[in-house]
């Protein structure tokens, strides 16, 4: 039988997908969170799965993973794309979403990538408004 560590990781990861599909994003980031930070570090695997829905989770609640972070456990489709978030850019964040569109159905995230787009427009009004 496997140890009640993995059996609690499996349980916090799988809550916070069903968080996700029940759009709530605080509950969904704890649990993904809590799973990705106990991972052993070994389990790069498992960490890249809990963190292609992390990544896009607090995308959508404007917090921005490091791209270290991203590249690290090869995930590097999403460095332009949190780029063009924080920076406010429609056109990049449209593009990005564009080129990476099946990737993101098929783990079941483009939905909640989209959703970030209201991020794109508050980081872009945000600038605007500073340079008044």
């Amino acid at each position: 039988a496997p140890p009640p560590s993995f059996l609690g990781r499996l349980a916090r990861y799988f809550t916070g997908r069903l968080a996700l599909l029940n759009s709530d994003f605080g509950a969904a980031e704890r649990q993904l969170s809590w799973a990705f930070e106990r991972c052993p570090r070994a389990a790069t695997g498992n960490k890249r799965l809990v963190l292609r829905y992390l990544v896009p989770v607090r995308l959508a609640l404007g917090v921005f993973a490091s791209e270290a972070l991203l590249r690290k456990y090869g995930l590097d489709y999403f460095v332009p794309l949190c780029r063009a978030v924080h920076r406010g850019d429609l056109n990049a964040f449209e593009e990005q979403l564009a080129t990476h569109q099946q990737r993101f159905i098929r783990h079941g995230s483009y939905l909640l990538v989209e959703r970030s787009k209201l991020i794109v427009y508050r980081n872009f009004f945000r600038r605007v408004a500073l340079l008044h």
